[in-house]
């Protein structure tokens, strides 16, 4: 009876690949030889997790759900910043999709809502209400040296950039994606609901003109990723597990600028490096009473201060308190 083994197919008294007597693959190529061999074959099996959930996420969840239904009037939604980050050398293009993006938006029924679009190069977008261009200075450097795009969202948080109050929702795009009516109500729904900080939403590639059909089908995985593991992680875990796309993301404003402000994302890792720390104490920071806000002389300056009511040890109190009075300012 044929079967495989070690990698080389045997059939009965004749081998392919393998002597046709049984092989010691320990004896044959030696210890290293062998685990090196044993390890490529293992190796084969790190998709198979991905392969679950993508399988498990498209049998539970539906994947083609029907036409979204608005939870709440949009009238009463909070305010919504449409965020476009470009490099600025396809400027029609961005003018083309800022419109229709705009004219989804209206169609869908959003009235309290900004497009913002922020590039490297002057785009020269129409003057309107419901527009604005931010263009980053070259001489623009972060804190932390960030480059490209993160260095667009970090200049668009800056005290003199930032328009937006606290409790604003942003909404990330490319230049290229375009929204519809069912993703500006599925948006609307999920601020409107409150439960969760972060959101992301799905993405579909080939809507319109195929430019590239080798690109355009390596694309198309990525919405089998969509459907499947991503909506999984998110809907039953809520954390991003596997992975996390660059675009349509929703979230916070002030979420947003304290993942990008400089001296947190340090604190965080000193206390990551230091004891190993991050489900009680950047829980304890991050979601317990995390900053109460000061406004002094047209600056935001941040008190962090601890709760002691979460069952902490003496250590991690220790360093929540060191870290109020580090950064606490009158």
């Amino acid at each position: 009876m044929p079967y495989i083994f070690a990698g080389g197919i045997k059939i009965f008294n004749i081998g392919a690949f393998v002597p046709a007597t049984d092989l010691n693959p320990w004896v044959q190529y030696g210890f290293v030889g062998a685990a090196v061999l044993y390890i490529l074959r293992l190796i084969t099996f790190l998709p198979l997790p991905q392969v679950l959930f993508n399988f498990i996420g498209l049998t539970f969840y539906n994947a083609f759900p029907d036409k979204v239904i608005l939870k709440g009037s949009p009238l009463l939604a909070p305010f919504i910043c449409i965020r476009v980050v470009t490099r600025g050398d396809f400027p029609q293009l961005v003018k083309n999709n800022v419109n229709r993006n705009m004219n989804k938006c209206l169609d869908a029924g959003l009235e309290n809502f900004l497009i913002e679009v922020v590039s490297d190069k002057p785009i020269g977008l129409e003057q309107h209400r419901r527009i604005r261009e931010v263009v980053v200075p070259p001489d623009y450097r972060t804190k932390s040296g960030a480059l490209f795009k993160a260095r667009a969202l970090q200049y668009c948080l800056e005290d003199k950039v930032n328009i937006l109050s606290d409790n604003d929702w942003l909404v990330h795009l490319d230049e290229e994606t375009l929204l519809t009516e069912n993703s500006v109500r599925g948006i609307l729904n999920f601020v409107m609901d409150g439960k969760h900080h972060f959101g992301q939403g799905l993405i579909t590639y080939a809507n319109e003109e195929v430019v590239n059909w080798i690109t355009t089908l390596a694309d198309s995985f990525r919405v089998t990723d969509d459907m499947g593991k991503l909506k999984l992680q998110f809907l039953m875990f809520h954390k991003p597990l596997f992975s996390w796309k660059g675009s349509f993301v929703v979230t916070q404003v002030i979420l947003s600028y304290l993942l990008y402000h400089s001296e947190i994302s340090l604190f965080i890792k000193s206390l990551l490096q230091f004891g190993k720390m991050e489900k009680q104490t950047i829980r304890y920071i991050v979601m317990c009473n995390l900053c109460i806000y000061v406004q002094k002389s047209r600056k935001r300056y941040y008190y962090y201060c601890c709760n002691v009511t979460h069952s902490l040890d003496r250590k991690r109190l220790a360093i929540g308190i060191r870290f109020c009075n580090l950064f606490a300012i009158y």
